[in-house]
């Protein structure tokens, strides 16, 4: 069934049965759009299987689910959609979130329809935003009840979850009194998770009377039994003398367990005593220690204390380089990326590495735009973010930076960052690999067998992989040998062949050693000999090749 405006086309669920509706393009614009509005299937299928895109990965999948110039096939659809939906197209998240929860083409997934609606969600779908909400309503109605009863019968962690709904009002209306009910029946289980959210909810004077005393009972018991939120609480209620007698002694003993139970504001406020000698003999190690550890948990006011710590104890010269850096020397900003990258001067800090090679990139240093991109694809020092990584690796890539080039098509052919284009993929390479960079020359090569298949891009592949063997690049050597051995690209030749495994098997390849140990066994393209059969198959076995193990076993 569908409904057709001018204006759009709807996608929603009906009866059980997907009901498309997409933006119509205006004429002319979309010759597949064109053809499948007007029925003709085989000219849509024709224009959106050569098309590539998120959006015509939709419509395909639309037309296997419906049947239209295929046979219908709701697996293939969900699969199509899955593309779309990947490449970050709305309409295919909304559909594929009704696939999941409905079981069309797929096993039936609660949670992974919540994750496709929360997708299309995120980008303003209103039908998604209405299905999410309605999901999880009845899936929280039904967790209740779930819930309730396991809790009745004792099941105490069933107790502490019931509790939590009650406490948060999801999944039931929010009832701090049932709340409390349910947390007191855990906590006299000796459930430490409990006693410490009843603890909280005494402090707070959540259904019942604020009680400080009773609160700090309650963290105790808690922290007894190794809760670090109620240790935490406990210390600070010792801090301050709430329902406790002010003990700075006993507050600094229990910051100090929930610290070493990994606790970061605890850590945090241990470093602060030690810095400040607070009660204690002042210790910057000890405060840097753990201003370091909360920081690495994602505290960023304890992140600044350590610069700040650390700042302080850099050498002249390196304080320098920082006072040059801030007047915007994007050199160097550039060495102090590097420095605090690799530890080189400096305590190693990947967090100021990236701080500072942000400020190089956003002055136009390739170089830095290129590391920062690896720091981002990689989370390292920074939040990961493989959109952030390809908007820097473009910067450098259009600036001719080769190393750019190839990650960049990199990140095209596996669509990661961008949206997946193996034709940008071989765009971005060849650009790296006309400069002479080995490893953008395999990976065109590669392009060329895995894309086309067909003799002349053998021959393609054959003439990029050599480029790159040619340099040393063992995996280039390794596909140039089966080239050779295949007689793919080249006039067939197993001495060549044995030759460019032999030069990858030496660099450490441990496919093209236990190839290479199979040549010499059965005597092709090399003199049969039992003795280098088993030296390079031991190698490749020994690297954990499987098929090089087994044919040692038989010649055995």
């Amino acid at each position: 069934m569908s409904k057709f405006s001018l204006a759009a086309f709807e996608i929603v669920f009906l009866c059980g049965s997907l009901f498309f509706m997409l933006a119509v393009p205006a004429l002319g614009d979309d010759v597949g759009q064109r053809a499948y509005d007007r029925g003709d299937y085989e000219v849509a299928l024709r224009e959106f299987r050569g098309d590539g895109s998120a959006e015509a990965q939709m419509m395909l999948g639309i037309m296997y689910f419906k049947g239209q110039g295929v046979r219908l096939d709701k697996k293939k659809a969900a699969e199509l959609l899955l593309k779309a939906a990947e490449g970050g197209n709305a309409i295919a998240q909304l559909n594929l979130g009704f696939m999941y929860e409905d079981g069309e083409g797929v096993d039936p997934d609660a949670k992974e329809a919540v994750r496709w609606y929360r997708r299309a969600a995120a980008q303003g779908d209103v039908d998604a935003q209405k299905s999410l909400r309605s999901l999880l309503e009845r899936n929280e109605a039904n967790l209740a009840k779930l819930v309730r009863n396991a809790a009745e019968n004792g099941d105490v962690k069933a107790q502490y979850k019931l509790a939590s709904i009650y406490e948060r009002g999801e999944g039931a209306l929010q009832d701090y009194e049932e709340a409390m009910t349910w947390y007191l029946r855990a906590s006299e289980q000796d459930f430490a998770v409990a006693q410490y959210n009843l603890g909280c909810m005494y402090a707070r004077g959540e259904g019942v009377r604020q009680d400080y005393a009773e609160a700090a009972k309650w963290y105790r018991k808690a922290a007894d039994n190794g809760d670090t939120g109620a240790q935490y609480s406990l210390a600070s209620m010792y801090e301050r003398g709430e329902g406790v007698g002010q003990d700075r002694a006993m507050a600094l003993q229990w910051f100090s367990r929930a610290a070493e139970l990994g606790h970061s504001g605890a850590q945090f406020r241990l470093g602060l005593v030690f810095a400040k000698g607070d009660g204690i003999e002042q210790n910057t190690m000890e405060a840097i220690k753990w201003f370091r550890k909360a920081a690495e948990q994602g505290d960023d006011e304890a992140y600044r204390n350590l610069r700040i710590l650390l700042d302080q104890k850099e050498s002249p010269t390196v304080g320098q380089f920082r006072r040059a850096g801030e007047q915007g020397d994007i050199a160097m900003q550039f060495k102090l990326g590097l420095m605090y990258l690799n530890g080189v001067d400096v305590e190693q800090d990947k967090r100021e590495a990236a701080k500072w090679l942000t400020m190089a990139a956003k002055q136009g240093d390739v170089a830095a735009q290129r590391n920062l991109a690896l720091m981002y694809y990689r989370g390292d020092g920074i939040t990961k973010d493989k959109t952030e990584a390809a908007t820097w690796l473009r910067r450098a890539a259009e600036a001719s930076d080769a190393a750019a080039q190839n990650n960049l098509g990199y990140l095209y052919e596996k669509g990661e960052g961008v949206e997946r284009d193996k034709t940008k993929a071989a765009k971005w390479y060849r650009l790296a690999a006309e400069q002479g960079f080995a490893m953008a020359q395999h990976n065109l090569g590669v392009i060329y067998l895995e894309v086309y298949g067909n003799e002349h891009d053998y021959k393609s592949a054959f003439e990029w992989f050599i480029k790159a063997a040619q340099q040393g690049y063992a995996p280039s050597q390794s596909n140039l040998a089966r080239l050779y051995y295949e007689g793919k690209g080249v006039k067939e030749s197993k001495a060549e062949a044995a030759k460019w495994y032999r030069m990858a098997a030496e660099q450490g390849d441990m496919n093209a050693q236990y190839i290479l140990g199979s040549m010499y066994g059965q005597g092709q393209g090399v003199p049969q000999d039992h003795a280098e059969a088993v030296k390079w198959l031991r190698r490749a076995a020994v690297q954990g090749h499987l098929k090089a193990k087994q044919l040692l076993e038989k010649m055995d």
